[in-house]
């Protein structure tokens, strides 16, 4: 409800386990939707929550939680199964049984090392600590004083209470295989179901960034607008439907666009738009742990897509009501995204010969300042260009802040060819 979503967590997480069925409430939230309630409540008191989520829930929020770039934190993998444990040990079970064979195998290979039952425990160096599997076929040795010794007794006896066969296994292969191709199949698997989730491929995210043709997207609005299908939202529950973004405001024009939309294109576009900030926040973070970066990717998306907009629609609002109808906010976003690089190349040339890089400053201290905004990786946008009494930077939202950077670029150019 409305009332409840700028509530504390506390109120939140009370009126979810006060509902006549908590347990469907929970399973009938997308992936995303789940992990982004328990940490925006707090870890520490909506585990809770883990109690009735699904065996596919569980398994999201590994992809989710436990990556950060290409690799496997498997401490957060054992941080979350202390959280299930805490629920109680059936929820902790479950948690073991969603947990990809994979994973495990990666966590006796990295981490511990496995032995057969044959193992002279004699020559065992005296900086090791030995464990023994609950079944007995396997030992185990690790450092002493390593980060699992202490948690490491009790996580055997849970994973041989979840499945003494699939452990058997597990150890049999990790005895041999290296870690690096397990991580890699664990990778190639993951992808796939963050897809699913609405992420995006991780070996993919970074196309975002790729350069576009702004002009050749504003002619084709222009001239064959109405040819293009219409937006369509992808199969119901595998997205996060209500991506909540607290402090941000749509631009005006996007804003006015979106109120010109009958519900079921304004839900099309919600979709649409929800994808690309979580591909968004993928590409920028590749730590979808990182949920504080959440909503500046979502201002950043905002941002973008309606200067992409505005010069798509040429900055009509019944023109760009119709565009949000048949242009992906992928491509707006694209578009708005290689405005700000033009300018951003030129003011980087400039600063270049202008010595900018070794320290020499050849202009006033704003234009300095709205140089270097604009000359970072993702353009920003310098706020005293316009208000002199403002301070900090933000993301280029209007052809008016493009229009006014070019022109102090085009003056700066102007001065370094007259000297």
């Amino acid at each position: 409800p409305k009332e409840l979503r700028h509530a504390s967590g506390m109120k939140r997480l009370n009126y979810i386990q006060e509902l006549a069925n908590t347990e469907s409430f929970v399973q009938d939230l997308a992936t995303q939707e789940l992990y982004l309630l328990i940490r925006d409540i707090g870890k520490a008191d909506a585990f809770i929550l883990l109690e009735y989520a699904d065996p596919e829930q569980l398994l999201g929020i590994m992809d989710i939680e436990m990556w950060h770039k290409d690799g496997v934190e498997l401490s957060r993998w054992m941080d979350w199964l202390e959280l299930a444990q805490t629920c109680n040990f059936e929820t902790a079970i479950r948690y073991i049984d969603a947990t990809e064979s994979e994973l495990l195998q990666l966590l006796f290979t990295r981490e511990v090392k496995v032995h057969g039952r044959d193992l002279d425990k004699d020559m065992v160096p005296d900086d090791l600590e030995l464990h023994t599997s609950p079944d007995g076929m396997f030992y185990f040795t690790l450092p002493v004083g390593h980060a699992m010794a202490e948690r490491l007794p009790l996580l055997l006896k849970m994973l041989w209470a979840a499945s003494p066969e699939r452990m058997r296994d597990v150890c049999q292969a990790a005895r041999f295989d290296l870690p690096t191709p397990i991580e890699e199949t664990l990778f190639r698997f993951r992808n796939g179901r963050l897809e699913d989730m609405g992420f995006g491929n991780p070996n993919e995210v970074d196309a975002l960034f790729e350069l576009v043709n702004p002009k050749s997207l504003r002619n084709q609005a222009r001239q064959m607008l109405e040819d293009f299908p219409e937006l369509r939202t992808h199969e119901e529950g595998k997205y996060a439907q209500d991506l909540l973004l607290r402090g941000i405001t749509p631009p005006d024009l996007l804003s006015a666009a979106l109120s010109g939309l009958d519900d079921d294109a304004r839900s099309h576009f919600a979709q649409a738009f929800g994808y690309l900030v979580n591909k968004l926040f993928l590409a920028r973070t590749k730590d979808l742990s990182m949920t504080d970066e959440l909503p500046e990717a979502g201002a950043h998306a905002a941002a973008l897509v309606n200067l992409g907009l505005a010069y798509v629609a040429d900055e009509s609002v019944q023109v760009a009501t119709r565009v949000l109808k048949h242009i992906w906010p992928q491509q707006l976003f694209q578009a708005g995204h290689s405005l700000t690089m033009q300018a951003g190349l030129k003011a980087r040339r400039i600063r270049l010969r202008c010595g900018a890089e070794r320290g020499l400053v050849l202009f006033g201290e704003r234009l300095e300042a709205g140089m270097a905004a604009i000359s970072q990786p993702w353009p920003r946008f310098e706020s005293s260009l316009s208000d002199p009494e403002a301070t900090g930077h933000r993301w280029l939202a209007t052809p008016a802040e493009l229009a006014l950077i070019e022109t102090r670029i085009a003056h700066a150019e102007g001065v370094l060819t007259f000297f």
